[in-house]
């Protein structure tokens, strides 16, 4: 949570047969985020990019993906703090 204005950047990555079953190319990044959080918030929502959202909609609703989340958060004089965890999308 942030405690003041903080600028946070996030990007959700995939390794490469993820990314071949999204239809994603040679990108790795299915989705990204970068704003400003006002003091005392807690979350926000990182987007995906147009071909990973259609074709985990298109998809069977068991399958799930596995990718890595990168979170940078920082206030405006300091370095950021950074974060990065491994989760699973499913439908």
């Amino acid at each position: 949570m942030c405690a003041a204005e903080c600028a946070v950047t996030a990007t959700f990555s995939v390794d490469r047969p993820t990314a071949k079953a999204l239809g994603l190319g040679r990108d790795l990044t299915a989705g990204t985020l970068a704003t400003t959080l006002p003091p005392g918030t807690s979350n926000a929502t990182l987007r995906l990019v147009a071909k990973a959202k259609r074709a985990l909609l298109a998809g069977p609703k068991s399958r799930t993906y596995v990718g890595r989340l990168k979170v940078a958060a920082a206030y405006a004089s300091e370095p950021p703090s950074l974060a990065s965890r491994q989760v699973r999308l499913r439908r």
